[in-house]
């Protein structure tokens, strides 16, 4: 056989499997994606960060790269900077989150509507007081 005709046909075998894979993998995104439309409106504290707390307003599909979780973001970092931010991120879909209520590494403690509603409240004062932010400009100067 031709080489170039067995490279066209390998190529062709290759598209037709590419193709298959992308079939199976987008089947079971739609069945995760039942799943997590009962984590919208949910509520999570941050490991990694001192004050930090996301409400998961909603989550989209984008074809190219899957599936996007919109969080309303609010906190304190270890500067003393307030913040109220709307960001996103992927959401984990791998077997090992699976049994993860919330699969959105470093965001995986649940709080309540309550206390992230009092949080929420703080920082929106120490927006307009700024103390936590001046105590570390003391620190540092």
């Amino acid at each position: 056989m031709d080489k170039k005709l067995l490279l066209s046909k390998l190529e062709k075998e290759q598209k037709n499997i590419l193709e298959k894979i992308h079939k199976i993998k987008r089947e079971q995104e739609k069945l995760r994606e039942k799943e997590l439309e009962n984590v919208v409106g949910c509520y999570v504290k941050g490991e990694y960060y001192k004050f930090a707390f996301r409400k998961i307003k909603s989550f989209v599909y984008n074809k190219k790269y899957g599936i996007y979780f919109i969080f309303e973001e609010i906190g304190i970092n270890e500067q003393g900077e307030a913040f109220l931010r709307t960001t996103s991120s992927y959401p984990y879909i791998n077997k090992e989150w699976s049994e993860c209520k919330i699969p959105v590494s470093g965001w995986t403690e649940e709080i309540t509507e309550e206390e992230y509603e009092l949080n929420k409240i703080m920082v929106m004062q120490e927006m307009f007081t700024c103390s936590s932010l001046k105590k570390h400009l003391k620190k540092v100067t």
